[in-house]
């Protein structure tokens, strides 16, 4: 009998990866599932092909079949995981809800916000320049009643999704009163479709300095904007559509009023003048920028717009990787123990790049150990409950408010990782393998650990 000596997979063109923000262990592409072992320190060795995400046979109408779609985003929308893609020429975005009882990996078709498509596809498409979908009976197709005409300027600049499933959307604008158009979460239905409406919109300017809004970013946490395109002081010297512009700008207090800048930067060009900046990502207190040809990502201070580093391909990929030529060929994690995980997108050699980033130089893998004090402790306070039951544990805590649930190994890596907001008692169950297991909670008022042997 032969022995299989290796296998190569050829699973990514135009795309880039993200990060599952309950789990730092699970990468998402347009199609791919990845599992993360940070443990392996060969450059490369850390991934794993998990699984794959489509399935043409029960969802023949899912728009990754029917559109270039790219540039992963994962979510959490009241605790529920959602796959979000946008395309090389932004002029679409797509929702994807799981239900691993039912589809296991596959990523079910659930939401959308497109241009309009000439030909057949999508079935009942409504007249106009844009529409949205809402799959309102979780049936993963379009039916005639669920599509409806927004018809917003059609020159699209960029999407974003914020932590709590607000779409924002930069038009770029030849009139002022129009620049930023926001669709309001409203919720999820029964079947854990987020519920968006043309209704509901709120449509706001950009401020001033901008005569050409191209991306943005929103965290509705710190009530912080960030706004990329051209200016007035910098103004386009081409088109550079799909680009973040000529300067990254930080609002804050945006939900207030606020439109005077805390900071601006001006991005660098390429020698053909054209903007060198494809792509960028706020992550904790950086961020990162990417550039088109210049095979670097350039590492800025949040709080204060600084440079701080640059980061660039190593050896193991020939020092060099190919043109970030898709809006969204940046995205930047924070691990739990300081180390920043960044994805770039390689079109030229068809990968994603993974970058690892340790700021602080000690962001070594936990080593957990918990005293038979603490222990103790925390068994006689009750404000977290930990049993075995079959092929897991069973976890039941009190919180008001945000809270984190993680469960190790004794060496260190993490096996489970849940997190959420709720204003009572939780009780959540956990697939983990047999042996001992740390399991730390954190929420708001208190942190309690305990060991647990399966």
């Amino acid at each position: 009998m032969n022995a299989r000596n290796w296998v190569l997979h050829g699973l990514e063109f135009v795309d880039n990866a993200s990060l599952d923000p309950a789990s730092e262990t699970d990468a998402y592409t347009k199609q791919e599932h990845f599992t993360l072992d940070y443990s392996k320190k060969t450059a490369g060795t850390e991934w794993q092909y998990t699984g794959c995400t489509l399935n043409r046979f029960k969802y023949p109408n899912d728009p990754r079949y029917h559109t270039s779609s790219d540039g992963a985003w994962v979510r959490r929308i009241n605790g529920q995981r959602f796959l979000i893609l946008t395309d090389m020429y932004t002029s679409l975005l797509q929702f994807y809800r799981f239900s691993p009882s039912t589809d296991g990996e596959t990523a079910i078709p659930c939401a959308a916000f497109s241009e309009h498509y000439d030909g057949s596809w999508p079935p009942y498409q409504p007249a106009g320049n844009d529409w949205l979908w809402v799959d309102k009976n979780g049936n993963g197709d379009f039916d005639a009643t669920e599509l409806e005409a927004t018809n917003d300027y059609p020159y699209r600049g960029g999407w974003w999704v914020d932590s709590i499933g607000n779409v924002w959307k930069v038009v770029r604008r030849t009139t002022p009163d129009i620049a930023i158009i926001k669709y309001p979460l409203l919720g999820l239905s029964a079947q854990g479709v987020p519920q968006y409406s043309n209704a509901t919109k709120v449509t706001m300017p950009a401020p001033a300095i901008f005569t050409d809004p191209h991306k943005i970013e929103y965290y509705p946490s710190t009530d912080v904007m960030y706004l990329t395109g051209f200016t007035t002081d910098n103004p386009s010297r081409s088109d550079a559509a799909g680009s973040l512009g000529s300067e990254v700008v930080r609002y804050d207090s945006w939900s207030r009023g606020n439109r005077t800048p805390r900071w601006r930067i001006v991005m660098p060009l390429m020698s053909d003048e054209w903007p060198d900046a494809a792509s960028m990502s706020v992550c904790g207190e950086y961020l990162f920028v990417a550039g088109v040809k210049s095979c670097r990502v350039i590492v800025y201070n949040v709080a204060t717009g600084d440079s701080m580093a640059t980061i660039t391909p190593g050896l193991e990929v020939g020092s060099w990787h190919g043109w970030i030529d898709i809006p969204y060929g940046v995205r930047a994690f924070k691990r739990a123990n300081g180390e920043y995980v960044i994805f770039v997108e390689d079109d030229a050699n068809a990968k994603v790049i993974m970058y690892r980033w340790c700021p602080s130089g000690n962001c070594t893998e936990p080593i957990v150990t918990i005293s038979q004090k603490e222990s103790a402790q925390v068994n006689a306070s009750a404000q977290l409950a930990v049993r075995a039951i079959s092929r897991g544990a069973f976890i039941q805590f009190s919180s008001q408010g945000p809270y984190a649930i993680q469960i190790y190994t004794p060496n260190g890596r993490e096996v489970y990782r849940h997190i959420g907001t709720a204003h009572g008692n939780v009780s959540l169950a956990a697939s983990l393998p047999t042996g001992a297991h740390v399991v730390r909670l954190n929420t708001e008022g208190y942190k309690r650990s305990c060991i647990i042997f399966l």
